[in-house]
């Protein structure tokens, strides 16, 4: 009884936003599908709604993310501010969370940023310390500090730090890019971790960019549906049909 009342009321259509000024990338594309952003900015129509499986880890995710930030505001005051914008001709997204702080140092004052991006992870996501941080929330994270450093005068760049939230687990790391990949350290239930990403994430902004520009859809995959497509072995993207079922 209670299961179907919440799979009824999660499973409802998602309001679909037409934008009134000129079609942007999403921050949260980067590292996914380029073929699903630019269908998305050539208006082409979703040809199916996500599944109720996917509806409800989203919403699960929004509500983690409210009662983290919940207890930052409470230890940090109005230091921290949730949803802040950014974005530039080609991009368009919110920061998660922006912690403003102040540094002493013998040579003054100076106030500095960290991004929070925080993420809801199922529980297997954290079984092998080897999983966390995902290469697309990297690069996402990134990319909000690359264009809050455009929109805003910054003494420094800001710290990057990807938050993880799962029952009975949690993973913290700070971003570190370097001209070779990434450096992600930090620590994982209690444990310090540290490893070396072999993805640049300007390059995958510039490869998307490059698509948005001449506004054409890239061809599908070669070898089928991808991790993107499906969910559970379910079509977890709107243009599933689309691109498979030649809907």
């Amino acid at each position: 009884m209670i299961r179907e009342a919440l799979l009824s009321a999660i499973d409802r259509p998602r309001p679909r936003y037409k934008s009134s000024g000129k079609m942007r990338l999403w921050v949260s594309e980067l590292g996914y599908c380029p073929r699903k952003a630019m269908l998305r900015i050539t208006g082409r129509e979703p040809t199916g709604e996500f599944p109720v499986k996917v509806k409800e880890v989203m919403s699960l995710g929004n509500s983690y993310e409210d009662n983290t930030f919940a207890w930052l505001k409470r230890y940090y005051g109005p230091r921290i501010t949730q949803g802040v914008p950014v974005g530039d001709a080609n991009w368009s997204g919110k920061i998660d969370f922006l912690l403003t702080h102040c540094n002493e140092t013998a040579g003054g004052t100076s106030w500095g940023s960290a991004i929070i991006e925080h993420k809801a992870q199922g529980g297997k996501w954290f079984d092998f310390n080897q999983n966390l941080p995902r290469l697309q929330h990297v690069c996402q994270a990134w990319l909000y500090g690359h264009l809050l450093e455009k929109k805003y005068p910054l003494n420094s760049p800001p710290k990057i730090i990807l938050f993880y939230r799962a029952w009975g687990n949690y993973a913290e790391f700070e971003i570190v890019p370097h001209e070779g990949g990434v450096r992600a350290q930090g620590v994982m239930n209690d444990e310090e971790v540290s490893r070396w990403l072999w993805v640049k994430p300007d390059e995958k902004r510039l490869e998307l960019e490059e698509w948005f520009l001449r506004n054409e859809v890239p061809p599908l995959p070669e070898g089928g549906p991808s991790g993107d497509c499906l969910f559970r072995g379910e079509p977890s993207c709107s243009f599933y049909d689309l691109c498979w079922e030649g809907g």
